[in-house]
């Protein structure tokens, strides 16, 4: 029985690859060149009862004057007239069926008669380079593939399309040949990171390669074991001397390394921190002051992403009124500073002592928050212990993407609060609540 179960597997292996293999478009066979002229020839192939149209690829080849012709048809032969005599031509078929496209390899004829000779011809020789791909692009990107595609010129005859992994991705490492311009790339991971190169080839000698392009699939950072970078970094809320910093994580990320450091014509300004929270409120700025952040996420599998690009954000002047009206806030989206190069500068000990002192509070300020019922339908009751509550308090509710869906100014609150949550789609959302120095957030679900 063992014995019979050992050749039934094998034999499925052996058959899987021809059953995989049938289901794509069969390259074109039997191309042949007849009825050649010294300016015409008739070009054929078998036609194949899964093919649907066939694209038709005409080149010139050694020592002929320069020729291209393109030509689509739903028949198995084409004819041409403007041949050159005594001439070396190759072509190629490529044929369309209903799920993807089969190619062919070059086939060559020569015309016939001696050819013409003269300085007002066009002759293609090996003598000179030959030249790159260019206009090199990333096309129909999905989960697991990406279409590729460049632009070849006269001379080129093949192409062989190199692709790696770059950061956070399972390794890839591919090296392909094509007659094509343009290369499928299967089996990639969801949300990963590659770039991809191209190398020409010519008659008798091959083009250096191109610049390697960058590309990214969709989808899937948790499912498959990424550690992304932050994203939507964002300043909610400014003061002379505070700024309220938001990120969004892409993963599931416990922890956040925080870096924040001072810009040109403002007081020597740089601070580190790890914390849970996709939030900090940063002390101790200076009034009218130019500052930068950026954010490292530590994913739950240990891993840790690059760091994000830095966002700038500026402090108010001293005599700036930054009372929030009843419907209004102050909301300040930062803009990416890519390729910011300063020095690392200590921080000052008072500066040192409130951050950590901020850290050490947001843990106590959230557990003194109490939000009912969770998950929620039509609103939420929220209660802060009385001492922490101000004149002013301010409770924002945003989504995952980070957008601000709901958000209300209370004066002089006094016990439990209800916000009505009737409008606001189902869905995951993050509650912060602010009463003067006071901050504290939960996230909370809302269900219909």
């Amino acid at each position: 029985m063992g014995k019979l179960m050992s050749l039934i597997a094998l034999s499925i292996i052996v058959l899987l690859p021809a059953q995989i293999c049938a289901q794509k478009c069969p390259a074109p066979t039997g191309l042949s060149a007849s009825s050649i002229s010294e300016n015409g020839a008739t070009l054929s192939w078998n036609a194949l009862s899964e093919h649907l149209s066939y694209d038709v690829s005409v080149m010139h080849g050694k020592n002929t004057p320069h020729y291209k012709h393109d030509e689509s048809t739903t028949g198995n032969s084409i004819v041409l007239t403007d041949l050159s005599a005594g001439s070396n031509y190759r072509f190629k078929v490529k044929a369309s069926c209903e799920k993807g496209k089969g190619n062919s390899k070059w086939v060559e004829f020569q015309t016939t008669g001696s050819s013409e000779s003269g300085d007002t011809v066009e002759v293609v020789t090996t003598n000179g380079p030959c030249p790159k791909v260019v206009n090199m692009a990333v096309l129909e990107v999905t989960d697991s593939s990406v279409l590729l595609s460049w632009r070849s010129d006269a001379q080129h005859v093949s192409f062989q399309v190199d692709v790696k992994s770059k950061n956070h991705t399972t390794s890839l490492n591919q090296s392909n040949n094509t007659t094509d311009t343009f290369y499928t790339v299967e089996g990639l991971e969801a949300g990963g990171n590659y770039h991809f190169r191209v190398k020409a080839s010519c008659a008798t000698k091959s083009a250096g390669s191109s610049k390697w392009i960058d590309f990214s699939t969709t989808g899937g950072d948790s499912t498959f074991a990424q550690c992304p970078k932050p994203k939507n970094l964002s300043v909610l809320e400014v003061t002379e001397t505070s700024a309220l910093l938001s990120w969004i994580s892409q993963d599931t990320a416990p922890t956040f390394h925080l870096d924040i450091k001072s810009g040109s014509q403002t007081p020597s300004y740089s601070f580190s921190t790890t914390l849970s929270e996709m939030m900090y409120l940063a002390e101790g700025l200076s009034p009218d002051g130019n500052y930068q952040y950026r954010v490292k996420a530590t994913c739950g599998d240990g891993s840790t992403s690059g760091s994000s690009d830095w966002a700038a954000f500026k402090t108010l002047l001293v005599d700036r009124d930054t009372v929030l009206s009843d419907t209004t806030t102050t909301v300040i989206d930062t803009t990416t500073l890519a390729g910011v190069d300063m020095e690392n500068r200590a921080a000052s000990q008072s500066i040192s002592q409130s951050a950590v002192r901020t850290e050490n509070s947001m843990e106590e300020n959230n557990s003194s928050l109490s939000v009912f019922p969770n998950p929620a339908t039509a609103s939420l009751a929220i209660s802060i212990q009385e001492k922490h509550l101000k004149k002013v308090t301010i409770v924002r509710l945003s989504d995952m993407m980070g957008k601000i869906v709901l958000q209300q100014k209370i004066s002089d609150l006094v016990g439990p609060y209800t916000l009505d949550i009737s409008n606001v789609k189902s869905g995951y959302y993050q509650l912060v609540v602010k009463s003067g120095d006071y901050l504290a957030q939960r996230m909370v679900y809302i269900s219909r």
